[in-house]
Protein backbone atom coordinates (compact mmCIF):
# COMPACT_ATOMS: atom_id res chain seq x y z
CA UNK A 1 0.00 0.00 0.00
CA UNK A 2 1.45 3.41 -0.96
CA UNK A 3 0.79 6.47 1.14
CA UNK A 4 1.01 9.93 -0.33
CA UNK A 5 3.06 12.56 1.47
CA UNK A 6 6.56 13.89 1.99
CA UNK A 7 9.07 11.61 3.63
CA UNK A 8 12.70 12.12 4.63
CA UNK A 9 15.24 9.33 4.71
CA UNK A 10 18.43 9.80 6.71
CA UNK A 11 21.46 7.58 6.39
CA UNK A 12 25.09 7.66 7.43
CA UNK A 13 28.19 5.84 6.22
CA UNK A 14 29.78 3.33 8.53
CA UNK A 15 28.26 -0.04 7.92
CA UNK A 16 30.08 -2.93 6.30
CA UNK A 17 28.55 -5.12 3.65
CA UNK A 18 28.07 -8.63 4.97
CA UNK A 19 31.06 -10.89 4.40
CA UNK A 20 30.92 -14.53 3.39
CA UNK A 21 31.65 -15.56 7.00
CA UNK A 22 29.59 -14.62 10.05
CA UNK A 23 31.37 -12.28 12.50
CA UNK A 24 31.69 -15.00 15.14
CA UNK A 25 33.48 -17.26 12.66
CA UNK A 26 35.94 -14.44 11.93
CA UNK A 27 36.54 -13.90 15.66
CA UNK A 28 37.11 -17.63 16.17
CA UNK A 29 39.53 -17.67 13.24
CA UNK A 30 41.44 -14.75 14.79
CA UNK A 31 41.59 -16.44 18.22
CA UNK A 32 42.82 -19.72 16.70
CA UNK A 33 45.54 -17.82 14.80
CA UNK A 34 46.71 -16.08 17.99
CA UNK A 35 47.22 -19.39 19.81
CA UNK A 36 48.75 -21.20 16.81
CA UNK A 37 52.38 -21.08 15.72
CA UNK A 38 52.10 -21.36 11.94
CA UNK A 39 52.64 -18.57 9.44
CA UNK A 40 49.56 -17.30 7.60
CA UNK A 41 50.07 -15.03 4.61
CA UNK A 42 46.62 -14.26 3.15
CA UNK A 43 47.79 -10.65 2.75
CA UNK A 44 51.21 -9.09 3.37
CA UNK A 45 52.03 -7.43 6.69
CA UNK A 46 55.54 -6.35 7.68
CA UNK A 47 56.80 -6.22 11.25
CA UNK A 48 59.32 -4.03 13.08
CA UNK A 49 60.17 -4.28 16.77
CA UNK A 50 61.71 -1.61 18.99
CA UNK A 51 62.95 -2.43 22.49
CA UNK A 52 63.50 0.14 25.22
CA UNK A 53 65.01 -0.52 28.64
CA UNK A 54 63.30 1.87 31.10
CA UNK A 55 64.66 -0.06 34.11
CA UNK A 56 66.82 -3.11 34.88
CA UNK A 57 63.68 -5.22 35.47
CA UNK A 58 61.34 -3.98 32.70
CA UNK A 59 61.47 -3.77 28.92
CA UNK A 60 59.11 -1.80 26.73
CA UNK A 61 58.33 -3.55 23.47
CA UNK A 62 56.89 -1.52 20.59
CA UNK A 63 55.54 -3.59 17.72
CA UNK A 64 54.98 -1.75 14.45
CA UNK A 65 52.95 -3.56 11.79
CA UNK A 66 53.09 -2.25 8.21
CA UNK A 67 50.08 -3.07 6.02
CA UNK A 68 49.98 -2.99 2.23
CA UNK A 69 46.60 -1.26 1.88
CA UNK A 70 46.27 -2.21 -1.79
CA UNK A 71 45.96 -5.90 -0.80
CA UNK A 72 42.91 -5.38 1.44
CA UNK A 73 39.33 -5.72 0.15
CA UNK A 74 37.85 -2.38 1.22
CA UNK A 75 34.07 -2.02 1.13
CA UNK A 76 32.77 1.03 -0.72
CA UNK A 77 30.26 3.00 1.34
CA UNK A 78 29.21 6.19 -0.38
CA UNK A 79 32.36 8.03 -1.35
CA UNK A 80 34.54 6.28 1.26
CA UNK A 81 36.50 3.03 1.41
CA UNK A 82 35.74 1.16 4.65
CA UNK A 83 37.80 -1.47 6.44
CA UNK A 84 38.26 -2.62 10.01
CA UNK A 85 41.68 -4.11 10.77
CA UNK A 86 42.34 -5.99 14.02
CA UNK A 87 45.87 -6.43 15.40
CA UNK A 88 46.90 -8.85 18.16
CA UNK A 89 50.44 -8.93 19.55
CA UNK A 90 51.38 -11.50 22.18
CA UNK A 91 54.59 -12.51 23.93
CA UNK A 92 55.06 -16.18 24.76
CA UNK A 93 57.64 -17.62 27.14
CA UNK A 94 59.83 -20.67 26.40
CA UNK A 95 56.97 -23.02 27.44
CA UNK A 96 54.54 -21.30 25.08
CA UNK A 97 52.60 -19.57 27.87
CA UNK A 98 51.33 -16.08 27.20
CA UNK A 99 53.24 -13.44 29.18
CA UNK A 100 51.53 -10.36 27.75
CA UNK A 101 49.16 -9.55 24.90
CA UNK A 102 47.38 -6.57 23.42
CA UNK A 103 44.67 -6.15 20.82
CA UNK A 104 44.06 -3.04 18.79
CA UNK A 105 41.83 -2.07 15.89
CA UNK A 106 41.81 0.51 13.12
CA UNK A 107 38.39 1.45 11.77
CA UNK A 108 39.10 3.11 8.43
CA UNK A 109 36.73 5.26 6.39
CA UNK A 110 39.05 6.67 3.73
CA UNK A 111 38.38 9.22 1.04
CA UNK A 112 39.87 8.29 -2.33
CA UNK A 113 42.77 10.75 -1.92
CA UNK A 114 43.74 9.27 1.45
CA UNK A 115 43.43 5.72 0.14
CA UNK A 116 45.69 6.59 -2.83
CA UNK A 117 48.29 8.09 -0.48
CA UNK A 118 48.24 5.02 1.80
CA UNK A 119 48.61 2.69 -1.20
CA UNK A 120 51.91 4.45 -1.92
CA UNK A 121 53.17 4.85 1.65
CA UNK A 122 51.63 1.89 3.49
CA UNK A 123 49.76 1.95 6.78
CA UNK A 124 51.52 1.53 10.14
CA UNK A 125 49.92 0.36 13.38
CA UNK A 126 51.77 0.27 16.68
CA UNK A 127 51.11 -1.62 19.90
CA UNK A 128 53.38 -1.24 22.94
CA UNK A 129 53.59 -3.15 26.21
CA UNK A 130 56.02 -4.08 28.94
CA UNK A 131 57.61 -7.40 29.87
CA UNK A 132 60.43 -8.58 32.12
CA UNK A 133 63.84 -9.24 30.51
CA UNK A 134 64.11 -12.60 28.74
CA UNK A 135 63.94 -14.42 25.44
CA UNK A 136 60.42 -14.75 24.05
CA UNK A 137 58.39 -15.58 21.00
CA UNK A 138 56.39 -12.65 19.59
CA UNK A 139 53.16 -13.71 17.87
CA UNK A 140 51.64 -11.07 15.59
CA UNK A 141 48.21 -11.61 14.00
CA UNK A 142 46.41 -9.14 11.72
CA UNK A 143 42.88 -9.65 10.37
CA UNK A 144 40.79 -7.61 7.97
CA UNK A 145 37.06 -7.65 8.66
CA UNK A 146 35.70 -7.11 5.14
CA UNK A 147 37.37 -10.21 3.67
CA UNK A 148 38.22 -12.07 6.88
CA UNK A 149 41.81 -12.59 5.69
CA UNK A 150 44.68 -13.16 8.12
CA UNK A 151 48.36 -12.48 8.35
CA UNK A 152 50.21 -14.19 11.22
CA UNK A 153 53.80 -14.92 12.13
CA UNK A 154 55.92 -15.81 15.15
CA UNK A 155 59.33 -14.22 15.74
CA UNK A 156 61.97 -14.79 18.38
CA UNK A 157 62.82 -11.66 20.41
CA UNK A 158 65.52 -11.08 22.99
CA UNK A 159 64.49 -8.62 25.72
CA UNK A 160 67.57 -9.17 27.92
Amino acid sequence: MVHAGNYDVAARPGYFAPSDQPAEDQRSKLERAVTASDTIDEFPAGLAVQIQRPSPTRRTLSVVVRIDVSKLPFASVGYRKRELITFVSSILDSQGKMVAAKEGAMDLALKQETYDRLVKSGLNAELSFQAPPGVYALREVVQDTVGGKLSAATHSIDLR
